[in-house]
């Protein structure tokens, strides 16, 4: 859709880092409200793929992706019935190592060693972990700061 282009662009933005020469994003947070059914799902999937595939992690380590839906059980159920679907009739699923769907331990391995992670949103996620990318989807059902301090 001609929105996703647009947003890919702007929000995508490289910029080359002064003290180091790699390209940086230029947005370290961006934003985007956007009505149902007009393609974020698919946006967010490829954004997280294209961190996931194509970056080159500035500490010769792969990329971690976090994901997090308005709850933990939402976030799984969109991974589970959206995500997975996408990938599995695309010919990137041979990128994939391991699909994880455990409760506590749900996401993608990738052949190269990237992971993408889903997070609940409790006060406890995240916390202790380090990754390259978070992914906050639905952050209009939050009542309170916890998804963005953990």
């Amino acid at each position: 859709m001609p929105w996703q282009q647009h947003w890919a662009l702007v929000a995508g933005e490289l910029i080359s880092d002064e003290e180091t020469g790699l390209w940086v994003p230029a947005y370290p947070e961006v934003f985007a409200t956007v009505m149902r059914q007009n393609g974020k799902t698919l946006w967010l999937l490829a954004t997280e793929l294209d961190r996931a595939l194509l970056w080159e992690p500035y500490d010769g380590k792969p990329q971690a992706i976090a994901y997090t839906g308005q709850t933990g059980a939402d976030a799984r159920k969109k991974f589970r019935k959206e995500h997975v679907p996408l990938l599995r009739s695309s010919p990137l699923w041979g990128t994939i190592d391991r699909v994880r769907y455990m409760a506590d331990d749900t996401g993608f391995d990738f052949r190269n060693g990237a992971t993408l992670t889903l997070w609940s949103n409790s006060e406890e996620a995240g916390h202790g972990s380090t990754v390259d990318l978070v992914v906050m989807d639905e952050i209009w059902a939050d009542v309170d700061d916890r998804r963005e301090q953990a």
